[in-house]
C-alpha cells in the first residue's frame, strides 16, 4: 500500500529524443563546439546551482526537512518540523509531512493520531484519509483501512492510489473470508 502527500508539481517530464538532419561531419562539429562550450561553462553553471539550491531552500523550508527525512535524519526533520509548524499551524503538507515522518520513525500512534487531527482541521482532504488507511492494514484493521479509502474516493473520486489501496484491502478481506470459509468445512475445494 502506498502513503501519499501533496505535491506541487503534477508529474515529470517525459523526454523524447531527436533526429539530427545535419550531416555527420557537420554533427560532430557542433558536438566539439558543444562540449567546449560547456566546459569554460561548467563553473559558472555549477555556482548558479549552488545559489538556486540555497534559494529553494530559503523559500521552501519543507525542502529541507525533506531532505532531512530523506536522508533518515528523522529527529532533526522533527525538530524542524516543529518549529515551521509552530509558525503556521495550518499547513497543510508540513501536516501530512510530520504523520509520514512518524511513520517512518515507526510511531505508528503518533501518526494515526496526525493523520486523523488532519482529517479534522482539513475535511475536504483525501490524503490524510489515504494515510490513515496504510497505517490501519499494517495493524490488520482492514476494515477501518477500508472506510477510510472509500471516505477519501468520497472526496476524490479520481484519487489513482486510494483506488489502488482500497483493491490490496479488499484481496486480503477476500483472502480472509477463503480462509475462514476453509476452517468451518475443511472439505470445502472451492476454498
Amino acid at each position: 500500500m502506498h502513503m501519499a502527500a501533496r505535491s506541487k508539481c503534477a508529474g515529470g517530464r517525459h523526454g523524447g529524443g531527436y533526429q539530427s538532419v545535419l550531416p555527420a561531419w557537420q554533427h560532430d562539429i557542433l558536438n566539439t563546439v558543444a562540449r567546449s562550450a560547456l566546459t569554460s561553462l561548467k563553473p559558472l553553471l555549477c555556482a548558479l546551482a549552488l545559489l538556486t539550491t540555497g534559494a529553494l531552500a530559503q523559500t521552501d523550508p519543507l525542502a529541507s526537512i525533506r531532505t532531512l527525512a530523506a536522508d533518515k535524519l528523522f529527529d532533526q526533520a522533527m525538530v524542524e518540523l516543529d518549529v515551521l509548524l509552530d509558525k503556521r499551524p495550518n499547513d497543510v503538507e508540513a501536516l501530512l509531512l510530520k504523520g509520514v515522518i512518524l511513520t517512518r520513525m515507526g510511531n505508528t500512534n503518533a501518526a494515526i493520531n496526525s493523520f486523523t487531527n488532519l482529517t479534522v482541521l482539513h475535511p475536504d482532504l483525501p490524503e490524510p484519509h489515504n494515510n490513515l488507511a496504510v497505517l490501519y492494514a499494517a495493524e490488520h484493521r482492514y476494515e477501518d483501512a477500508r472506510q477510510s479509502l472509500l471516505q477519501a474516493l468520497e472526496l476524490q473520486p479520481r484519487y489513482d492510489t486510494a483506488y489502488e489501496n482500497l483493491g490490496d484491502v479488499y484481496t486480503k478481506l477476500a483472502a480472509i473470508a477463503y480462509d475462514r470459509a476453509y476452517q468451518l468445512n475443511r472439505t470445502n475445494q472451492r476454498a
